[in-house]
């Protein structure tokens, strides 16, 4: 299980390792409806950094590197 906040605290994601992923308002409320599309953007938007090849390697061995998110511009 895998826990992080958005970058203004007030959003919360959560993966499970039964393969879901769970968008959280901050003080707890679910969020509903939300497509995989608009949760990886928000994901996104929380990091500033990229995955280098070489972590990308250990952790998806045998699966070609591409970093999950877009470059920032």
């Amino acid at each position: 299980m895998s826990v992080a906040f958005s970058a203004d605290a007030r959003t919360l994601i959560t993966s499970g390792d039964d393969d879901t992923a769970r968008l959280w308002t901050i003080p707890g409320t679910p969020l509903d409806g939300i497509d995989a599309d608009r949760a990886a953007a928000m994901v996104c938007e929380s990091v500033d950094v990229t995955i280098p090849a070489a972590d990308w390697d250990r952790h998806f061995r045998g699966v070609d590197h591409r970093p999950p998110c877009p470059a920032r511009r």
